[in-house]
């Protein structure tokens, strides 16, 4: 397929130019003489068994995709076309509500999978009539949620061949990146430009020209038509959902605006999705920007699927869908809307009217994105949101043009594997190069970050030391009812979290904040649970993507009486804290997940969550606005202008990944300290002490940006722990006895 960039905003109308070109060619009997040269990392190339296969691919491509995905995802891997990727608008809640986006054009978004619904079957090809002549034509009707064909068509509703051109689909419920930091968001609206009107595009054509294509220009017959009728704009403004009026992420509404729960069903399953049920974390106040979406991948079958995993971060580019004809669920078994030239694509099944309620919510607060290509974006890439140049096969890519699709699952995980290995990699390059680099010293980007966190708890240093290794902290392995370099750390006699949330949010890419207040506790279930009425997913604030740094406030702690959901919470958490584990709630059963979150717990006393490391605060002034504020704000007014604090936070992303070594001459030096531990507290020092401090001391290690651990850290890591217990110790004996 050329490169032909005239329509590339207007997928699809590039999808039905080539199924006229394909439907052509076949119906004169030309014999198909189409490029091969497909991707295939199955075999050698040049034997016959591969170009069968490859044969085949492209066979099957010319009748379910027609080369959609290969154009895009040739286009946008190419270096030399980033223009093109900038003039994708981002697909935002600003833009959705004010309507910038045109139905049918191109747009992109980036989220989190909260969950993966069964597949959907749609009829992949639909015939329409003409009005004058009568003589049918046939339409594909990929990308789309609804058949819409050229004013001059009618729908054949009842052609024979419907069954024949079945395809499927699988949705995806992404939602925006719990707890981003806007420093991280930022960042990726920087690399890829932010939300731009298609009016200002210059669109470059093959012939070296350019042509400014208007937002608003009409498209004809052979493209993607709209309806602007009175009554379907009337039907839109009727179903949109607004969020105003709300504050700190609350809403009364639910997602079903005509059905409301009554006292009598309260305590029963939820049978509406409410706005709660949506985000795992409430978005900031004044946040126009996060939109959750339901993202449809085509051309996948049940062993192509593994990619699409909940608690992934991906980017999708695809074709905007809003039709308010979704909002309207049709009261008989016929898809064909009453005067309109509209229909769905999925036969409603009023039986299970709460699920597909719940599942299709409206689409003026939900779009749909109807996936042409996408992207895995791992936290730990060493850019944050990488553009693909770290590793060859982390570009764009389709199930349509991938061996994956044909059920390669080995080469699948294989390729993973790869792309794993190179971003790591590249992690551990970047740390050295910062450990390297003269222009800004690692001392001072350690000091920087250690000053900054030591004014937001009060000017305790030492307290600073250990959040700056918290923040270092990765899982690196597990063993049974071990994972080997997690982390859990509780603050104590902390009043005030306003100012270390600042610093947090400025430092980490990802902050998860979770008060534990009885309310907040008996409120909602932490952890995400199945509800089999929606047959849905209901999220809590613990989905979240590894490396996301959790923050549970037990200084919102009043009194009160935990109920059952309350007690699963605080369970759930002293599972995060001990096994960096989360066992999801699917009623019949549960099914456990990995985490590596930090997880730092701010409290008056003790925490009621046992941890790694407990310190309390040793403050040398009270965190108000006349101490702490000013400081911070003086602090970070001399790191203005400067690449401090970008340092800052490329250290804190790359260090946990450098290599790191202990050498054997430190064997018995740590081994006679864990004897003489042992004889003096035998019941307390045991293999998972010894674990702790080889982790505590690895951490420092690295903050200091060395890999190697020596007998001068490893003295000092000792010397720190045994600090911190004596703090501990006197900070319990001088509490109030119950």
């Amino acid at each position: 397929m050329s490169n032909d960039l005239t329509n590339f905003h207007f997928p699809i109308k590039i999808m039905r130019e080539n199924f006229e070109k394909y439907s052509s060619r076949q119906t004169v009997g030309e014999p198909d003489h189409t490029n091969l040269d497909v991707v295939d990392t199955d075999g050698k190339d040049g034997h016959p068994g591969d170009l069968l296969r490859k044969q085949r691919q492209r066979r099957h491509q010319e009748h379910t995709d027609w080369e959609v995905s290969e154009y895009y995802c040739k286009l946008l891997n190419g270096k030399e076309n980033r223009s093109l990727l900038h003039s994708i608008p981002i697909l935002t809640r600003k833009g959705v509500e004010q309507g910038i986006y045109k139905p049918g054009s191109l747009v992109r978004y980036r989220g989190m999978i909260q969950d993966v619904f069964d597949p959907e079957y749609f009829v992949g090809v639909s015939p329409g009539v003409h009005k004058k002549t009568l003589k049918e034509r046939k339409f594909p009707t990929k990308y789309m949620d609804t058949v819409l064909l050229p004013s001059d068509y009618d729908i054949v509703e009842d052609a024979e061949d419907h069954f024949s051109s079945t395809m499927s689909r699988l949705p995806l419920f992404v939602v925006p990146t719990p707890g981003e930091s806007r420093w991280a968001q930022k960042q990726f609206n920087d690399k890829i430009a932010s939300l731009i009107p298609l009016s200002d595009i210059d669109v470059k054509q093959s012939n070296g020209t350019s042509r400014k294509r208007a937002f608003d220009e009409p498209i004809d017959e052979a493209g993607l038509e709209v309806d602007d009728s009175p009554q379907r704009n009337d039907t839109y403004k009727k179903n949109k959902i607004s969020k105003e009026g709300t504050k700190g992420g609350a809403q009364e509404d639910s997602l079903e605006p005509d059905k409301i729960e009554s006292d009598s069903t309260k305590e029963k399953e939820k049978t509406v999705l409410e706005y709660d049920d949506i985000f795992p974390i409430p978005l900031p106040d004044g946040d126009s920007e996060s939109v959750p979406c339901l993202v449809k991948i085509y051309d996948c079958d049940g062993n192509s699927t593994s990619e699409f995993k909940v608690n992934t971060l991906m980017e999708f580019i695809g074709v905007y869908s809003v039709d308010p004809v979704l909002n309207t669920l049709p009261s008989s078994s016929s898809s064909l809307i009453e005067g309109s030239k509209h229909a769905i694509l999925q036969e409603p099944d009023l039986d299970f009217e709460n699920e597909i309620n719940a599942r299709n919510p409206p689409s003026s607060m939900v779009p749909r994105l109807h996936c042409i290509c996408y992207k895995p974006l791992r936290p730990s890439h060493c850019t944050l949101y990488n553009t693909g140049e770290e590793h060859p096969k982390n570009g764009y890519r389709s199930l349509s043009l991938s061996s994956k699709s044909k059920g390669n699952t080995e080469t699948q995980s294989s390729e993973n594997a790869t792309e794993e290995s190179s971003t790591v990699k590249m992690n551990k390059i970047l740390f050295e190069k910062l450990v390297d680099d003269q222009a800004v010293p690692l001392k001072l980007i350690r000091d920087t970050i250690v000053n900054l966190v030591s004014i937001a708890l009060g000017g305790d240093i030492f307290a600073a030391e250990y959040v700056l290794l918290h923040m270092l902290s990765m899982v690196r392995g597990r063993e049974p009812a071990l994972a080997i370099g997690a982390f859990s750390l509780n603050i104590m006699r902390m009043k005030n979290y306003k100012y270390l949330q600042q610093v947090l949010e400025l430092l980490l890419p990802r902050v998860a904040y979770i008060p534990l207040s009885i309310e907040h506790l008996n409120g909602r279930r932490f952890v995400p649970q199945k509800n089999y009425e929606m047959n849905r997913l209901v999220t809590g604030p613990l989905q979240l993507l590894e490396h996301t740094y959790i923050v549970c406030d037990e200084t919102k702690m009043n009194a009160g009486k935990l109920n059952d959901t309350g007690c699963r919470n605080l369970q759930a958490l002293q599972q995060l804290s001990n096994e960096a584990t989360l066992k999801y709630d699917f009623q019949y059963h549960e099914m456990e997940f990995n985490m590596d979150t930090p997880l730092l717990i701010l409290s008056n006393h003790k925490s009621m969550i046992k941890t790694n490391y407990n310190i309390p605060l040793n403050q040398l002034y009270p965190l108000n606005e006349e101490h702490a504020g000013t400081n911070l704000k003086n602090a970070l007014q001399e790191l203005d202008g400067t690449k401090i604090l970008e340092r800052c936070r490329d250290f804190l992303l790359n260090g946990r990944y450098c290599t790191f070594t202990i050498p054997k001459t430190l064997g018995p030096l740590i081994e006679t300290h864990f004897v003489e531990q042992r004889k003096l507290d035998p019941k307390k020092v045991d293999g998972y002490i010894m674990h702790s401090w080889l982790s505590h001391a690895r951490l420092l290690s690295i903050s200091h940006g060395e890999i190697t651990l020596s007998k001068q850290t490893w003295e000092t890591s000792v010397s720190m722990d045994l600090k911190r217990a004596e703090r501990f110790k006197n900070f319990v004996e001088t509490m109030p006895q119950k």
